[in-house]
């Protein structure tokens, strides 16, 4: 007998965020491969690592090297650029019209981050916890 495993996928509905976007959502796949959450982990650690580094510098009494900041903001969009992709994958996996690529990701994000910030925390948080716990609750 040969199983298979499905892609499960379930709505992120934004109207839990604010119900001025409750006609919207993001469709997750929540059970996706350990390499891909092993990925966004190494993304995670990357940033984090740029970021420390970059705030260390900037916290310099003495002369600052710019060309090590501007390696490593530029660091830090690369990075953010993998986060991008990750991210596509994760929300296009479900309905046809879900299916969003890395630019159209960035786009969002940049909108939202001028428009409203906090969007951006909810749908990453959210998305992370919705795999979370698919990964974790007991199923029947």
């Amino acid at each position: 007998m040969k199983i298979q495993i499905p892609k499960v996928v379930k709505r992120l509905e934004l109207g839990e965020y604010d119900p001025a976007y409750a006609s919207q959502f993001l469709e997750v796949w929540v059970n996706p491969t350990r390499e891909l959450l092993f990925e966004r982990e190494q993304y995670r650690l990357a940033y984090d690592a740029a970021n420390k580094e970059l705030a260390k510098l900037m916290e310099q009494k003495e002369e600052i090297d710019e060309a090590q900041i501007k390696n490593l903001q530029e660091r830090l969009k690369q990075i953010g650029a993998q986060f991008d992709g990750w991210f596509s994958i994760i929300w296009s996996q479900g309905s046809e019209e879900s299916k969003v690529n890395p630019d159209e990701v960035r786009e969002f994000l940049e909108m939202a981050n001028k428009q409203d910030p906090q969007l951006n925390a909810f749908v990453f948080d959210r998305t992370i916890a919705m795999i979370g716990k698919y990964r974790t609750e007991r199923k029947n």
